[in-house]
């Protein structure tokens, strides 16, 4: 008994040490700045908050091809309570993937499966908390991606377990969820429907139920469409049928990225292997189910699951549709992952249902065989997840030194203004962030609150001499226009590179005035020991600085700060030199 209770306490920790994993890389890399489509999806409504004019629109209004209402209701609550403290939002995330597995565990547990219910729940755990979903646990915004995804899987068990009318009404209530959080949400009705038709009997009481499920579904699609305007920067709709082939291509890799990184092998074709694998794996449990559909035991226990494989086909299909003009590559962004991981988690368990039925008459050393080619079967799978969720972790760490690179943009973004930079590290449509920055900024919702003033004095010891210990500033080549600038920068007492580095040159009155913003270098492929190591991130900067950034023929002295954006401390570099513009 003792031993049984040791055994169930280290399956559980293991099935719980990927989402403590993510949770701790979460505290550790979230930085607090909105980044992307927050400034043009989240920002407006506290823009309009202080305007006095917020209303209902603003929460239902489309942003690309969603309608992102319950997203916007749950980050807009979140934000009245913590002042739009963003790191809030990637734990409300972190929660959310945390449901997805509690309904896998359901989905398991419902079933009866409970002999295979520990290597089903631990695939399902790395896969759903695997580092490639970096993009979804620290950008706020992915909300809109988690909340559907909730949703639609609790949907799944609770349609398929609970009594009517319970199963009708919190399948509505899920399903409306999603249908207002992303654009494939409208799917979740159409792939629910096949769980309470099997759940259902035929009865006066069941029509009703069934006349109340399609009147609901019927005024979303009215509701969600009603003044939808086409994304302008998206690919016309009819590209997938013109370029069947692309549009294939597309699908396969999203389905199969999870299992394309961390190898010397070309991403696309491994993509293009892998998910077309899991398709056919797909389509060989379903056909067997289908050719089994007599017998309601089996499909009580496969159908769950392969609703569950349909709902990352359906998001591949539906994001090809709206994004083959991006190319294929754009399949394997990272926050497509938490989609996609479904269909392996998906067909790891139809796999283990058609085997057992298909098996049950087989004599042990016929079972013992199929056990055998099944384990053949999934150890590509288990290597390349393996390597894949690996080869993450060291990016975590540079995406929290490009979100403070962005976070010091933004503090400076009415003193120091660097236009190119914020669109490649912030949001890429001129003006907007710094209307929301000043609009967030007066009702306390930025943090630090935005420099007022471009004089170093007020960040630093503007007398200070300068230490190798912060790093080093030097000329490389003075070009016509420009002067290259370069050397290092570090933050010793946190122990890593600096968030940005501070260029200044001395005004007449002798004080250093900031000119110029740089980031540090990224390092192309980097070493895993950053994972645990900011230390092992590049400290190497370096800028082509115009010339017109200088007052007009003054002999100016450049310095050069290491720049802390969380404490809003620059300390001086050692190393100086003059320049004549």
């Amino acid at each position: 008994m003792r031993l049984r209770s040791i055994g169930r306490l280290a399956q559980l920790l293991l099935i719980a040490a990927p989402p403590l994993l993510i949770g701790f890389l979460i505290f550790r890399d979230g930085v607090d700045i909105p980044v992307w489509d927050q400034w043009d999806g989240t920002a407006p409504l506290f823009e309009e908050m202080a305007a006095g004019t917020l209303g209902f629109a603003d929460f239902f209004a489309q942003h690309n091809e969603h309608r992102i209402l319950f997203p916007r209701l749950i980050s807009f609550g979140l934000g009245r309570l913590t002042h739009w403290n963003v790191r809030a939002e990637l734990f409300v995330i972190w929660f959310l993937a945390l449901v997805c597995l509690f309904n896998i565990w359901q989905l398991t547990w419902r079933s009866g499966r409970k002999d295979s219910s520990f290597w089903l729940l631990f695939s399902a755990s790395v896969l759903l908390f695997s580092p490639l979903n970096r993009d979804n646990f620290l950008w706020g915004f992915q909300i809109g991606f988690l909340l559907p995804l909730a949703c639609v899987t609790a949907c799944i068990w609770v349609a398929t377990y609970l009594r009517r009318p319970f199963n009708f009404v919190f399948a509505i209530v899920l399903c409306t969820i999603c249908t207002f959080s992303i654009a494939s949400g409208l799917t979740s009705w159409l792939l629910i429907t096949p769980l309470l038709v099997h759940a259902e009997t035929r009865s006066r009481s069941s029509r009703k139920w069934w006349a109340i499920w399609i009147c609901a579904f019927l005024f979303e699609v009215c509701a969600y469409f009603y003044g939808y305007e086409k994304p302008a920067r998206h690919a016309p709709l009819w590209w997938s049928l013109r370029y069947p082939i692309s549009a294939a291509e597309y699908v396969l890799v999203f389905l199969g990225s999870p299992f394309t990184f961390g190898t010397n092998l070309p991403p696309l074709p491994l993509g293009v292997r892998m998910g077309g694998l899991l398709v056919l794996l797909l389509l060989i449990c379903a056909v067997y189910l289908w050719s089994k559909r007599d017998n309601r035991i089996l499909l009580a226990e496969g159908l769950p699951w392969l609703i569950l494989a349909m709902v990352a086909v359906s998001a591949a299909v539906l994001t090809t549709i709206g994004r083959l003009g991006f190319g294929p590559a754009q399949a394997r962004v990272s926050r497509y992952v938490t989609f996609s991981v479904m269909l392996p988690i998906a067909v790891l368990a139809l796999t283990s249902v058609v085997r057992l039925h298909w098996t049950r008459s087989f004599s042990a050393h016929g079972q013992l065989v199929t056990r055998a080619a099944s384990f053949v079967l999934l150890l590509p799978f288990i290597l390349m997840t393996g390597s894949s969720f690996l080869s993450d972790l060291p990016v975590w760490p540079i995406i929290r030194q490009a979100r403070l690179y962005g976070k010091t943009l933004v503090s400076f973004i009415n003193v120091v203004p660097e236009p190119e930079s914020l669109a490649r590290c912030v949001f890429p449509y001129d003006g907007r962030v710094q209307t929301a920055a000043n609009v967030l900024n007066h009702i306390g919702y930025l943090r630090p609150s935005l420099l007022q003033s471009n004089l170093v004095r007020n960040l630093a010891d503007p007398a200070s001499s300068g230490s190798a210990r912060f790093g080093t500033f030097q000329i490389h080549v003075e070009r016509s226009g420009q002067i290259e600038v370069g050397g290092q920068a570090f933050l010793p007492d946190k122990r890593s590179p600096a968030d940005a580095v501070l260029i200044t040159y001395d005004n007449t009155g002798g004080e250093p005035v900031i000119c110029g913003i740089v980031s540090l270098e990224v390092p192309r492929e980097p070493r895993l020991r950053a994972a645990w190591d900011a230390s092992a991130l590049p400290s190497r900067w370096g800028r082509l600085l115009p010339i017109d950034r200088l007052p007009r023929g003054q002999q100016c002295l450049l310095k050069a700060w290491s720049y802390d954006a969380e404490a809003c401390r620059a300390y001086r570099l050692a190393g100086s030199a003059t320049v004549t513009r």
